[in-house]
Parts: C-alpha cells; sequence; structure tokens
C-alpha cells in the first residue's frame, strides 16, 4: 500500500510538472476527479503488469493484458480535453510504451535482422538493397520507412509472434530510435541502446568475415579481404566520437581484429 501511495504521488508530481499546451483549459472539478480516482489508477495496473512480466520471459499474454489495460486507461481520458488530463496522458504513453531492453526475444530478433541486413542475405522479394544499416542516420531512415515490407516480413519469417506483435506496435517509434540521437547527454536511451547492438552486429560480421578470408585472399587483395577492410571501417564509424562506448569492449576488440587483419 505503501508503495501504491508513493508510486501515485509521483505520478501526480510528474504529471502536474510537465509542460502543458496553453490553449486547453483547465480541467472541471468533475474532470479532475475522473482523471484522479478513475483514470489514474489504471495507470498503476498497467505498471503492474509490466512489474508482473519484468523478471521472466513475455508470452503472449503479456501482449494480452497490456494491450487491453492500456486501451481502457486511453478510453478513460479520450473525453478529459483539459490541461492536467492532457499531462496525465503523455504519463500514460509511457507506461504503456516498453522499450527494446525489456524482453530478451525483442533485441535478439532485431540483432538478428541487422545482421542478415549487413551479411546482404534478406531473402524477401520486398528486399531491394536498403541501406538499414548504413552508419548515415538519413539513409537508415529511408530504407526503414521504405523498407517497413521488408523489416516485418523478416520478423514474420524469423522472429516469435511475441516479437512480431512488438514490432507491428511500435514501428515508427523503433525507426525513429535507430535514426534520430536525441539531443541530450545520456548513454541510456533507446537511441544508444539501438546503438550498441547496431555495433556489437557489425563487431560480430567483422569477426565472421576475417574467419572467412584466406591468407591468399588477404594478400592480393581478394573480395573477402575487401568486406573485411568494409567491415573494420563501417564498425569504426558506428563508434566514432561517441563517449558512451568508452567502457565497451567494442572499441578494443575491433582495434585487436582489425589490426592483427592488417585493416
Amino acid at each position: 500500500m505503501l508503495l501504491y501511495l508513493f508510486s501515485f504521488s509521483f505520478f501526480i508530481h510528474f504529471a502536474l510538472s510537465s509542460q502543458s499546451p496553453s490553449h486547453l483549459p483547465q480541467c472541471t472539478h468533475n474532470e479532475t476527479l475522473k482523471a484522479l480516482l478513475t483514470c489514474n489508477p489504471m495507470r498503476f495496473d498497467i505498471m503492474k503488469i509490466r512489474e508482473k512480466y519484468s523478471d521472466r520471459g513475455t508470452g503472449p499474454e503479456f501482449y494480452k493484458e497490456i494491450d487491453a489495460a492500456c486501451e481502457l486507461a486511453m478510453e478513460c481520458y479520450a473525453p478529459l480535453k483539459c490541461h492536467e488530463a492532457k499531462r496525465y496522458r503523455v504519463a500514460l504513453d509511457e507506461a504503456c510504451d516498453f522499450n527494446i531492453g525489456m524482453f530478451l526475444e525483442n533485441r535478439e530478433c532485431i540483432m538478428s535482422f541487422f545482421s542478415a541486413a549487413y551479411d546482404l542475405s534478406l531473402k524477401n522479394s520486398t528486399c531491394p538493397q536498403y541501406h538499414f544499416m548504413d552508419n548515415d542516420s538519413a539513409r537508415r531512415r529511408v530504407a526503414y520507412t521504405e523498407g517497413k515490407d521488408c523489416f516485418m516480413d523478416y520478423v514474420k519469417n524469423n522472429c516469435s509472434s511475441n516479437s512480431h506483435h512488438y514490432f507491428s506496435k511500435r514501428y515508427e517509434k523503433i525507426v525513429n530510435a535507430i535514426t534520430i540521437e536525441p539531443k541530450v547527454d545520456d548513454c541510456g536511451t533507446e537511441y544508444q541502446q539501438m546503438k550498441h547492438m547496431r555495433c556489437h552486429v557489425l563487431l560480430a560480421e567483422t569477426e565472421k568475415k576475417i574467419r572467412n578470408s584466406g591468407f591468399f585472399d588477404r594478400l592480393f587483395g581478394g573480395s573477402q579481404s575487401l568486406a573485411v577492410d568494409k567491415a573494420c571501417e563501417d564498425t569504426r564509424a558506428c563508434i566514432a566520437g561517441d563517449e558512451c562506448f568508452s567502457s565497451s569492449v567494442i572499441p578494443t576488440k575491433i582495434g585487436q581484429l582489425c589490426g592483427n587483419a592488417g585493416q
């Protein structure tokens, strides 16, 4: 009960301290009561669902519960067109949003896509050479915007139904996380989570390409050697100038790998 009251007070503080749009009227007494006593508790039900599944693998029951709870809460807030209710809805959106790091299967799914995209092994006909793994964020955004069918087909055919549900509902947010660097100095953002996964995949692809290149291929600059050159260059570019990689193994590892390969 104490935890509930603490969470409730924190939620109220967060909501009331947010900047509100000036064009909305103040909530009436009845609207305020509905928001505080009927709608806001639904948000805590959502947090309880998230907490229940946070220490174990997700399944269809999680998505069923979270979707139903979020839909009910959103319907509760929908008629309330006033300052405070708008701020509460912002907090609700955050409660209903679960990032890529919440469940292992979603992380593994997108890293597997990164690997296939970089290795050019996306077989589906809807996947021309989109630059999903380009280090230029503008080119990545074009790829994910125009290549949505390619991405979702890959997820459908290679990942769990839970991951397909997750990426279907959050595709636009995933694209933003992959392509838009936030203007905050925070290594814990979803953008940084995505970037770390992308750079780790590039490191793994570099290791694979070095293993697959023979001595004579490297000696005479064959196709495998050129692939190693590109992988080393791409991985270095991925981590370049980013302080969030200062404690990561990637800079040291890529230096050793590419140095030993003469790159």
